[in-house]
């Protein structure tokens, strides 16, 4: 019978700690799922029917996963895990640590993909001798047993030193695994949520943000109270590219320009598809003069990137791109995300009128706000 007087304190990693840790594929399904209300249950639950002095929840991290291209397959071997939740002696400083799960007893079970039960770990590590020790105690009983989400390990769930028996016994096992399918079926269901969330927020296309999530972000970054740089930038030609080779070759096109403008922009920033052939990229903490580099690098992919041949031929050869860059000085400026972006779009239809194919920055006298070309930045042969 379970033990219901016992009441473990449970502690977990920290919030960004569990944002690494979901870095990994769902379904596109959604529910919203607290996975550390989840894995708090699960240790309750595993210290009321399996009484032990410590437990655990690990997940793998993403990021030390490492994919071979050639076999297809990914390379465990300096996979770590991390102690996303836990209870006993030291868990307070167990909690969002990390180990190598080579040559751990936590990390046989994850390898393995299979349950591990030893009552003689002595000569085991169940983290490793720095986690070990901060943890205290001697282990001398083991239990592990693999989180499994559609047959792949994502960590596991393991116990240490069962209390009132010398090991774990066969019904622990049985206990501990159904234990390990209810968590991974909430991890799954928390991804689930999280791909659905990132998908809401992307442009179909271009894989870059929408318009709604990237206006949502600019709201949020006029009240704060740090200065950014705003980028709206046009296609040049894009019109005639659709009307000549048809929508698919457009589409294709569209595709390209989200991949290069990933590859532009610094760390930090963020671009989304404004709609058409319109895209915007806000820049925190960039100056303006610097968000006008960026602006050329921009333009320079574009008309110098981009290849699709047809008969011989690049029919990409004459797209180009009109680029209008603006500041947002928390000092000085309303907090008004549309005013800040009238003023990009009049930089980017200035650019469009002195020729296309170049890079306008805004340069605002005090009193009238109005836009004029920044100096080296221009295309050297604008349409």
């Amino acid at each position: 019978m379970p033990n219901a007087n016992r009441n473990a304190k449970i502690h977990a990693a920290s919030a960004d700690a569990y944002a690494g840790l979901l870095r990994r594929k769902g379904d596109q399904k959604f529910r919203t799922v607290n996975l550390v209300d989840v894995f708090r249950e699960a240790l309750r639950k595993a210290d009321e029917f399996i009484p032990s002095e410590a437990g655990a929840i690990l997940l793998d991290d993403p990021a030390t996963k490492q994919f071979d291209p050639r076999s297809r397959e990914v390379n465990l071997s300096a996979v770590r895990l991390v102690v996303a939740a836990c209870f006993g002696r030291g868990a307070r400083e167990l909690a969002g640590r990390s180990f190598a799960a080579a040559g751990s007893l936590a990390g046989r079970s994850y390898l393995g993909r299979h349950t591990l039960a030893a009552d003689d770990v002595a000569d085991g590590l169940v983290f490793d001798p720095e986690l070990d020790a901060g943890a205290g105690g001697s282990p001398h009983g083991f239990l592990s047993t693999p989180l499994l989400v559609k047959g792949v390990a994502i960590g596991a769930i393991q116990l240490v030193n069962r209390e009132g028996a010398a090991g774990y016994s066969q019904r622990d096992r049985e206990i501990l695994e159904i234990l390990a399918d209810y968590i991974a079926i909430n991890v799954q269901t928390a991804l689930d949520a999280k791909t659905l969330e990132e998908i809401s927020k992307r442009d179909y296309l271009t894989q870059l943000y929408n318009d709604w999530w990237f206006t949502l972000e600019l709201q949020g970054l006029v009240r704060g109270e740090q200065p950014f740089s705003l980028i709206f930038f046009d296609l040049d030609n894009f019109k005639e590219v659709n009307d000549t080779w048809g929508h698919l070759v457009g589409a294709e096109t569209l595709i390209a320009i989200g991949r290069r403008v990933r590859d532009v922009l610094p760390a930090g920033s963020f671009a989304a598809r404004f709609g058409g052939d319109e895209f915007e990229v806000a820049l925190p903490g960039v100056p303006l003069a610097e968000a006008a580099s960026v602006g050329e690098a921009l333009r320079r992919a574009v008309e110098r990137d981009l290849h699709r041949e047809i008969d011989g031929r690049n029919v990409l050869e004459d797209l180009t791109c009109s680029v209008g860059v603006a500041h947002f000085d928390p000092e000085r400026d309303p907090r008004d995300y549309r005013e800040l972006m009238q003023r990009a779009d009049a930089a980017m239809y200035e650019a469009k009128r002195l020729g296309k194919n170049r890079v306008v920055a805004e340069d605002r006298d005090p009193a009238v706000s109005t836009a004029r070309p920044v100096a080296g930045v221009a295309g050297a042969s604008p349409d």
